[in-house]
């Protein structure tokens, strides 16, 4: 009987060992092709989507613009034709390539092509650049999807053992209840916590973890699935991090922006709060990029990027709205408040030294205040740029934000 016990045992045990094996290839296979996937795709996303406001921020262009923007759309090009046989990354070579010809195609013939055809190029290239990204977007949530679905099918298959192991230590209870329990405390409850930690993975639930227990190749089962859980989690996170943040300032970026200013709005209607909104505009940048060059625009930017972080409050929330434009909220902040702030990083920027020797940077500040200046962010943006092109139309380099009403005196 002791020998059939142990036959029995065994035979789960190498059941077990057999499924874990499969499962433990099958989550090895996700972390490195489908992770990898999902982070190029974002990648292209991201990159494209960038060129494209890029080449959109432009009013005219030059020759040697084009160029160079043909040349830093052929790096880009380098990051999907190199795709070690992705299919999803693959399926994107051909609009890339397309978007790639044209690219040098006009950059070839800029000079001879009249100011009509320029733009109808222009407004090509933009819209392949939009179409790429969105391609590359939809690949990436389909690769997400993808790689869910087979969390959740993989999270099935210790279902499936359990009910073998149970099936087989039901026959070993009949002969030995002690071994039966021993058995199920050694192999069972591993899996069944190893099964919810995997659905709860499937379902969205990242930071799940399962115990480490059982025998040794269970234990190893669970230290591998813990693993993949942790690479997925600070996958996601970096993946959602790059989504909200502008890869050239740093800062976070319009969408993010959108984000926090739609829940300002509701935290200060609900308690009846003000706050400020900034809009930030580098003086005379379309002439400072065509004398120096758009590497030395990019420096710029960076430069100011950095300062305007500097000069704000911890509380406050910059980010680059696009091109040479950036924002920011300033939370329970008055009119002389949000005037101190606004002229603190005006200053700051007219003092940046030159880079490189080249000429000096101011910027141009507007302000609006909820809810003075309206209740929605369509009014406040409204407000604020009006008095931006006041800022502007006034010489430059100089804030313009709403003034503190004055109260009049009882007589």
């Amino acid at each position: 009987m002791t020998l059939i016990n142990a036959a029995m045992l065994l035979g789960v045990v190498l059941i077990l060992t057999w499924r874990a094996g499969l499962a433990q290839q099958e989550l090895r296979q996700i972390v490195t092709s489908g992770s990898a996937a999902i982070e190029r795709l974002d990648r292209i996303a991201s990159l494209h989507a960038t060129f494209r406001v890029q080449w959109s921020a432009a009013s005219a262009r030059s020759e040697r613009e084009v160029g160079a923007a043909a040349r830093t759309y052929a790096s880009i090009r380098q990051i999907a034709v190199t795709a070690d046989g992705d299919d999803r990354v693959a399926s994107l070579v051909a609009p890339i390539d397309r978007l790639d010809a044209e690219l040098r195609d006009a950059a070839l013939a800029w000079r001879d092509w009249s100011p009509e055809r320029r733009a109808t190029a222009a407004r090509s290239i933009a819209r392949r650049c939009e179409q790429v990204a969105r391609l590359a977007a939809a690949a990436r949530e389909a690769a997400l999807r993808d790689r869910d679905r087979r969390l959740e099918e993989i999270s099935h298959d210790p279902s499936k053992t359990r009910l073998i192991a149970l099936g087989v230590a039901w026959i070993v209870v009949v002969m030995s209840v002690a071994g039966a329990v021993s058995a199920m405390r050694r192999i069972v409850s591993p899996l069944e916590n190893l099964s919810l930690a995997a659905q709860k993975v499937a379902s969205g639930d990242y930071k799940a973890r399962a115990p480490v227990a059982g025998d040794r190749e269970i234990a190893a089962l669970g230290s591998a699935f813990n693993e993949m859980a942790a690479q997925i989690e600070a996958n996601v996170d970096a993946t959602e991090l790059r989504a909200r943040t502008d890869e050239l300032s740093g800062l976070p970026n319009f969408r993010a922006f959108g984000e926090h200013l739609a829940e300002e709005l509701a935290r200060s209607a609900r308690y009846a709060h003000q706050f400020g909104l900034l809009v930030f505009d580098i003086d005379h940048f379309k002439k400072y990029n065509d004398a120096f060059g758009h590497l030395a625009g990019n420096d710029a930017l960076v430069e100011v990027s950095a300062t305007i972080r500097r000069s704000l409050r911890t509380v406050d929330f910059p980010a680059r709205y696009g091109g040479e434009e950036f924002v920011a909220i300033l939370p329970q902040v008055d009119e002389e408040g949000m005037r101190v702030i606004g002229e603190r990083v005006r200053q700051a920027v007219e003092a940046l030294p030159p880079i490189e020797g080249r000429r000096p940077i101011t910027i141009s500040i507007g302000g609006a205040i909820f809810p003075l200046d309206g209740t929605t962010s369509e009014a406040l943006f409204h407000a604020a740029d009006e008095r931006l092109y006041q800022a502007k139309e006034g010489g430059r380099n100089r804030v313009v934000v709403p003034s503190r009403p004055k109260v009049r005196e009882l007589s």
